[in-house]
């Protein structure tokens, strides 16, 4: 398992059988994130991935992997936490 935290979440890779998950605990002034990532994938789920399970209460989300970090994909340097989603939109996450 890998894990990174930073003020404002703290996110662990967990490998799983059969493939490998993202755990994000979003902290207080990001507690809105799980709802917000249920609610655009319902929305737009050609766009966003639906996550694995979230908690509201506790502001956890358990997504998919998406495929190698921007990071991962660069050979390093980039700032962690930037990526593309789908459609090579840039996205920042954790």
């Amino acid at each position: 398992m890998e894990a990174r935290g930073r003020p404002f979440s703290v996110v662990a890779r967990v490998p799983v059988q059969g493939g490998t998950v993202w755990f994000k605990a979003s902290a207080p002034a990001a507690r809105f994130e799980p709802a917000l990532l249920a609610a655009l994938a319902a929305w737009h789920p050609d766009r966003f991935a639906a996550p694995v399970a979230v908690d509201v209460n506790r502001a956890w989300s358990l997504t998919r992997d998406g495929g190698p970090t921007l990071r991962e994909q660069r050979g390093g340097g980039e700032r962690d936490g930037e990526g593309r989603g789908r459609g090579g939109t840039r996205v920042s996450f954790c």
